[in-house]
Parts: C-alpha cells; sequence; structure tokens
C-alpha cells in the first residue's frame, strides 16, 4: 500500500511518503531526473481559456502544494475551486503486480470509482454496519487534480505555466545561496 493513502472512518492512514533513500531495504528511492521523467504526466480534463482541470501524476505531494500555494499567492487572477486527489482504476491483474499496493488483496472483489473526477471519496459508507469490513478507500499518493479559473488575463492553462516559471525562479535563487554558503 505504498501508493495509496487510505480513508478510513475517523482518520487518515499511511500520508507519509516513504519512496526516499533507506527506507525500504534493498529498494533504490535516490533521487533520478530518468525516473522522474518516466513516471510523471500531466493530464488534461478540461482546457478551456478561462476554465482548466488537469492531473499530475506521479509528483510528490511538496512539489503539488508547491505548486499550489505559488498560483494562490503569487500568480494574479486565480480562483481555485478545489484541489481534489483523484482515484487509480485498477485491475485484479495490475492490483496483482508487486509494488502497485495492492497486494495480497487481488483475489478480493473490488468496486472501482468509473468516473474519478465526480468521486469525493465521502466517508458515508464506513459509517454504516452492514458495509463494515467490506469498503476500503483510498487515493493514490502521487496523483493531484488542479482546477484553475482565469479572469482573461492569462489562459487558465498559462497561469500553471507562469507558477512553474516561479517555482524554476525560486530553485535557482535557493542553490545560488546554497553556492554561496559553501564558499
Amino acid at each position: 500500500m505504498k501508493q495509496t493513502v487510505g480513508i478510513n472512518k475517523e482518520t487518515v492512514s499511511n500520508v507519509s511518503s516513504t519512496d526516499f533513500p533507506g527506507h525500504f531495504p534493498g529498494e533504490d528511492h535516490a533521487f533520478s531526473i530518468d525516473r522522474f521523467k518516466s513516471a510523471f504526466s500531466v493530464q488534461f480534463h478540461r482546457n478551456e481559456p478561462n476554465d482548466a482541470s488537469f492531473s499530475l501524476v506521479g509528483i510528490d505531494a511538496s512539489l503539488a502544494n508547491a505548486f499550489r500555494r505559488i498560483l494562490i499567492a503569487e500568480i494574479p487572477t486565480l480562483a481555485i475551486e478545489d484541489g481534489v486527489i483523484g482515484l487509480e482504476k485498477i485491475s485484479r491483474e495490475e492490483a496483482s503486480r508487486a509494488g502497485s499496493g495492492y497486494e495480497g488483496h487481488a483475489g478480493e472483489l473490488k468496486a472501482v470509482v468509473k468516473d474519478t473526477m465526480k468521486d469525493t471519496v465521502s466517508r458515508e459508507a464506513l459509517r454504516h454496519p452492514e458495509f463494515e469490513g467490506k469498503v476500503k478507500l483510498g487515493r493514490r499518493r502521487d496523483h493531484f487534480i488542479f482546477s484553475i479559473e482565469s479572469t482573461g488575463q492569462w489562459d487558465s492553462d498559462e497561469l500553471f505555466l507562469e507558477a512553474v516559471k516561479h517555482m524554476k525562479l525560486k530553485c535557482k535563487k535557493l542553490e545560488q545561496q546554497v553556492i554561496n554558503m559553501v564558499q
């Protein structure tokens, strides 16, 4: 369940990321730009000039949150209505693969959300005794859905690109500060 954040009746579990070097013996989780490039994707669900919705998949929560904060605080003319983490659709074959996060559960009967864009991961099913022990809710740890509205100064998708530019500048400034510290 490494990639699944558990949604329980009263709590949320497996929130902390564990994909860093040394956490799991024998597993290499050192950052690699090639590994990042192969795992990261942007999937547009809607892309209108004043309204865009897209998923960032294969990205750490800290980076997704940094982009969200930059969009809110540093890029003008923006309204974010919601930021929902999507659920993944998974087959029994995918679930049985090592590293899928579902190992040991592949033989269980599963109901999977058909349209993840409409799912709110309601805990209501967990509150009814007839579903106790039969329902598991979870979210993919590395899948973030952004909804961006623009008032027209920039197209909505361009606002996110501006946030990426801001992040690059921040990284360059941090890099220079580290260089200055070691000199």
